[in-house]
């Protein structure tokens, strides 16, 4: 390789870099707060139909944990500080905290953090 290649290399790839780093887009990705709002709208748009076998449903799931989980499936009303998880929270744990269903009930049911950053 001549010298003049030589001492032009580490230049190319320098602007090589650079290109590619300017080129790349950031990230995108749902945090907690989003995937509970998206499953908020989904139980929103329920026809009244629907919305009570949903409730119905969460009513019987949350037997045993009235204290740890929600009356209300997808509480509307819920600030930043809830003191339960309604249905709507339990998208976002699992894509934010849990590796399985069975760690996502665990975390929900069992862990004093959750509540923390629900």
């Amino acid at each position: 390789m001549p010298e003049s290649d030589r001492l032009l290399l580490p230049h190319l790839l320098l602007i090589l870099a650079l290109a590619l780093g300017l080129a790349a887009s950031p990230a995108s990705a749902w945090i907690y707060p989003e995937h509970r709002d998206i499953a908020v709208l989904a139980v929103s748009g329920l026809d009244d139909e629907h919305r009570v076998v949903f409730e119905s449903l969460w009513e019987q799931a949350r037997s045993g944990d009235q204290e740890r989980l929600c009356a209300r499936g997808a509480d509307t009303a819920q600030g930043l500080a809830p003191a339960c998880i309604d249905w709507a929270a339990l998208s976002g744990i699992a894509g934010d905290h849990s590796c399985s269903s069975q760690k996502m009930l665990d975390t929900v049911l069992e862990s004093e953090w959750i509540l923390l950053v629900a």
